[in-house]
């Protein structure tokens, strides 16, 4: 019986540190600590149905309870960087400060061209966190990833991009804008007459601004990505690291950035800033889905996220990982993988003229929509060569699958874990390593290595774990986890070691199905052929088996795949028309072939390659790339052939050509466009065989370069070549397609080019070509 053991850590604050402990999913729920106080609603009347949809105050409503201390470390790490001019010391008491120009959360603040017609357009009724306040009409998000260190998104609206304008002295970093519980089920927002002067940094002073890419004084780190020829793009790695003024306390926890190790596609994430500088919003539930960089460069790649909502002010804040404890990337909103959709004032989308921030990303944009983006183009991993972190390092991160038999044994027995204190590190690093508690009844399948504790700075220790699987356990899915933690810093690296035994999967190549044609026995192509491979080392039957009874399966509907590496795990299956496939009427038939594992221990689901058979046709295409005029004599020409092996009467014959002009990067369509054309050149379509016979299908020679030729729709054909479609005009050589009719199909068809002339300039590319010979058994002169 198939057994997935899923689990999920749950994390509790002690004095030692944050220590990750290992909880079932079936234990897993919603719950509120004291950072999650629930509420009734939020202001804008609007509550969430679950924590993985649209923005929410982190105080607000449950968070899953393996990531109450995630999101709590994120809370205390990200601040709210407010232009100066809007935060001023109080006269009356130096101990706090207040916002000099707030606002209600009423209407949408535009962008930052004054300009914009969209900017001051209400909010509709039910958009989020109507009429809370703005503490500043500018600013953005950051967050603390060291003591005394911020980093935010480096771009400057003055003007947008440009190089060098984020300028941090500008800045007032201010920690704790979030609400908070007060009483149960109450959150209550910041006071911006008396923000804490104990929560607000600004950023230490330095002499000068970098220039190029110059890390100036090691005051700022400004970042640049570099061109493949040299020189460098502005701000494409947006990011910015600044010093503050001075450490934050030891109570107040940092976030760790990416510097190694990966993040997988079954981890959760969450975004936390302060979007029209509102109080803190946390996003939760994000999901990754491929590594990608938009740019030529693997080490800046930054990941891809679904359910990436932006606002503005969210620049700058951290995408973090809740399930590994590291920051990915960061929001920028100078470029982007993400979207948040606002719909704009119209009578067909939005009658009640406002402004409404819709849940989701839509995968089309429908008309009046605006799309920001915002995950930044580059990977955070660029900023840790230059920022010293105190916290430990552990490697390697990476999860280990062991894929074996029932009763067979783990590769590897060993992994071992090195864990390196910072030389940066203020004072010895506490560390501590343990294993999940398997579930009642399992086996633990893991053991665990002594180690040494605690690290002096610079220095490192080996954890090892040794792998074991009792011979007696059945077929499944466990997963186990190793935790290395860092007690000094409250920061761990939790390790899945996953154990596949017994199960058991396969590969089906090709991964698609070509189309099948059909006038006579055989088809074209006669067959279609699929290799069955086995990818694990366990045996594995699979039932092979069509949707149409008038195909055929041979040799057996049922394959027996051998374990992977052995004789006998790869087997191959023929599919083709049998034939009652032939008596079918003209028209397209749709089909799906399936391979369907059996057993309960089958880790794939079933297979499906699906085609068409078209009955009453043959189609042959082929791409190629022939510039016009391109001189070829007429004894070297250009050529591309395919035989028809079945005998059959033709009855028609289309023929389709592709072309492009020069210089162009996208065809026209179907068609010669008469202007790309050479009166030299020369087209056959030839026909070997029994009753063999050649159409000369171009040949301009007798006729002026400026005959116009029609270019037609898309899937526009040539059957009698017509060089103007309205007068008919017939084409000059020595015959038309219609010379095939009533012949035998059976032989070597072939397309033949060449262009004898002297012009050199090319107007055009022939991309292309495409026939389709149709027919019947019998020609009706065989009485047939």
């Amino acid at each position: 019986m198939l057994e997935t053991i899923a689990s999920y850590r749950l994390r509790r604050s002690t004095p030692e540190g944050e220590q990750p402990m290992i909880l079932p999913k079936w234990a897993t729920f919603f719950a509120c600590a004291a950072l999650t106080a629930l509420r009734a609603s939020d202001a804008s009347g609007t509550s969430p149905t679950t924590p993985f949809q649209y923005w929410q105050d982190p105080c607000g409503y449950g968070i899953p309870t393996p990531y109450v201390g995630d999101i709590s470390r994120m809370t205390e790490a990200v601040a709210m960087l407010v232009p100066k001019a809007y935060l001023k010391k109080r006269p009356d008491d130096p101990n706090y400060y207040y916002f000099t120009e707030t606002s209600p959360n009423v209407n949408y603040p535009g962008s930052d061209d004054p300009g914009d017609p969209a900017s001051g357009v209400p909010l509709a009724g039910d958009s989020p966190f109507l009429n809370e306040t703005r503490y500043a009409p500018r600013g953005r998000s950051a967050f603390l990833i060291s003591p005394n260190v911020v980093v935010t998104a480096a771009h400057s609206p003055n003007p947008p991009g440009a190089e060098g304008n984020f300028d941090p002295r500008n800045f007032w970093v201010v920690f704790d804008m979030r609400e908070k519980p007060t009483a149960p089920g109450v959150c209550t927002p910041p006071n911006g007459e008396y923000i804490p002067a104990e929560n607000v940094y600004e950023a230490k002073p330095f002499n000068q601004m970098p220039v190029g890419d110059a890390l100036i004084a090691d005051t700022m780190l400004y970042y640049r990505q570099p061109e493949a020829g040299g020189g460098t793009l502005p701000l494409f790695i947006d990011y910015a690291a600044f010093y503050l003024n001075r450490a934050a306390p030891s109570s107040r926890r940092y976030l760790r950035i990416r510097d190694h190790g990966h993040l997988a596609a079954y981890d959760n994430f969450a975004i936390l800033g302060h979007p029209y500088r509102l109080p803190a919003k946390l996003l939760f539930g994000m999901t990754y889905t491929k590594d990608e960089s938009i740019y030529q460069y693997p080490s800046y790649t930054s990941p891809n996220f679904a359910d990436f909502y932006l606002m503005d002010g969210m620049s700058g804040a951290p995408v973090y990982n809740v399930d590994r404890d590291y920051v990915e990337v960061a929001a920028s909103g100078y470029s982007g993988k993400g979207c948040t959709n606002f719909v704009e004032p119209n009578s067909t989308f939005n009658p009640t003229n406002t402004w409404l921030m819709r849940d989701g990303c839509d995968q089309t944009v429908l008309p009046g929509e605006r799309v920001q983006t915002g995950v930044n183009p580059g990977s955070i991993a660029y900023l840790t060569s230059l920022v010293s972190t105190p916290y430990l390092r552990v490697e390697p991160l990476d999860d280990v699958t062991y894929v074996l038999p029932v009763n067979g044994s783990p590769t590897p027995t060993q992994t071992t874990y090195t864990a390196t204190a910072s030389s940066s590190a203020a004072a010895n690093t506490i560390v501590s390593a343990y294993l999940s508690a398997p579930p009642s009844g399992q086996p633990a399948f893991l053991q665990l290595g002594g180690y040494n504790t605690p690290l002096t700075p610079g220095s490192s220790t080996n954890i090892t774990v040794t792998a074991s699987v009792p011979s007696s356990t059945a077929c499944g899915i466990y997963d186990r986890y190793v935790t290395v933690g860092d007690l000094t810093h409250s920061f761990s690296d939790t390790m899945r070691h996953r154990f596949e035994i017994g199960m058991t999967d396969f590969t089906v190549t090709p991964d698609d199905t070509p189309d099948v044609y059909a006038v006579t026995a055989p088809s074209f192509p006669e067959s279609l052929t699929y290799t069955l491979t086995n990818t694990r080392p366990t045996a594995v039957t699979v039932e092979v088996f069509s949707s149409q009874s008038w195909l055929s399966i041979t040799p057996s509907s049922t394959i027996v795949l051998a374990p992977a590496g052995q004789s006998g795990s790869a087997k191959s299956v023929v599919v083709k028309p049998s034939t009652a496939a032939y008596s079918l009427p003209v028209g397209d038939y749709p089909f799906t072939v399936t391979f369907d594992g059996q057993g309960t221990c089958q880790l794939n689901v079933p297979v499906q390659r699906a085609g068409v058979l078209h009955r009453g046709v043959i189609r042959y295409g082929k791409s190629f790339s022939i510039p016009v005029p391109s001189p070829t004599p007429a004894n070297a020409p250009v050529t591309d052939a395919f035989t028809i092996a079945a005998t059959f009467c033709t009855s028609d014959v289309k023929v389709r050509f592709r072309s492009k002009y020069a210089g162009e990067d996208h065809t026209t369509g179907w068609g010669l466009p008469w202007s790309i054309l050479a009166p030299s050149m020369r087209i056959f379509i030839d026909k070997t065989g029994n009753q063999g016979v050649t159409s000369q299908v171009w040949n301009l020679n007798p006729l002026p370069w400026t005959v116009p030729y029609e270019e037609g729709p898309e899937e526009s054909t040539i059957e009698t070549l017509q060089l103007d479609r309205t007068q008919n005009t017939p084409p000059t050589g020595a015959g038309s397609l219609s010379i095939f009719n009533n012949k035998d199909a059976a032989g070597q068809w072939s397309f033949r080019f060449y262009d004898d002339g002297i012009q050199t300039v090319n107007t055009g590319v022939l991309e292309g070509w495409e026939i389709e010979v149709y027919g019947s058994p019998f020609c009706s002169s065989e009485g047939g």
